[in-house]
């Protein structure tokens, strides 16, 4: 029997990205990521083609870019919001009085995600979304803040209304959204955060950036995705000879 393909699109925590260093800044692969891991598990082939830095906006070239190798999978992961979300921290520090729009404004987000899915439908595989992960505003700020002089950051907590929280909330604003379009799409949504935040230590899991998950995240999230995809993979199964003997009697 052939094996099942799939491939993924999105950011670099899809890609399995882990930071080794914050002093110089330096972020590596593991030689087996979260999804490697599942593939294995499952016994599938993940064509994995997520890329640091990617918006759901960058998500729409990087299927251009491999329109013609869509029709050969069977399913697309796609992971996308921790990007999208994200602001010009150094624009946001140098001017905090002026209004500042996010990489990709939440409308937009939308907009741009329901165009993926339609595109990846019509080419072929089943899309399948995997929900946003937790966000350590502490670590996070203390990341984007790290090479800022002491009136740059306070100006970028100025902005914040004070507090780093203001990141998670914004933060869970888009991951709301993910889920929302996954729902009235009719789209298979895996649940990767769940397994970090169940213990309610998600900062456990989460490397010194404070977005990207560790070596133990990314175990607990292979998990996940196997356990999803695999139900998936077994619900879109064509039934046996015996079974559709069996359906008919």
């Amino acid at each position: 029997m052939e094996k099942t393909r799939i491939c993924a699109f999105g950011d670099s925590a899809l890609k399995g990205t882990v930071l080794e260093s914050e002093t110089p800044l330096r972020y590596t692969l593991p030689d087996k990521t979260f999804t490697d891991i599942a593939a294995e598990k499952l016994g599938v082939s993940i064509d994995n083609f997520a890329r640091f830095g990617s918006t759901v906006a960058a998500g729409g070239k990087m299927l251009i870019r491999h329109f013609t190798q869509l029709p050969l999978y069977d399913f697309a992961l796609l992971k996308f919001g921790g990007n999208d979300c994200d602001f010009y921290w150094q624009a946001i520090a140098a001017d905090p009085g002026r209004h500042h729009d996010p990489n990709v404004p939440l409308t937009d987000f939308s907009l741009f995600y329901e165009k993926l899915l339609d595109s990846i439908r019509a080419a072929g595989p089943v899309p399948v979304m995997l929900t946003m992960l937790p966000l350590d505003p502490e670590r996070y700020f203390r990341h984007i803040t790290r090479n800022f002089s002491p009136e740059g950051r306070a100006n970028v907590l100025e902005w914040l209304g004070g507090t780093p929280e203001f990141i998670a909330r914004w933060h869970d604003m888009y991951a709301l959204q993910v889920r929302g379009l996954a729902s009235r799409f009719d789209v298979p949504l895996i649940d990767i955060a769940a397994p970090l935040t169940e213990g309610g230590n998600a900062a456990e899991f989460l490397c010194e950036d404070g977005i990207h998950p560790n070596l133990k995240g990314q175990e607990l999230m292979a998990g996940a995705l196997a356990s999803a995809l695999g139900g998936i993979l077994e619900a879109r199964m064509p039934a046996s000879p015996t079974q559709q003997r069996f359906a008919f009697c």
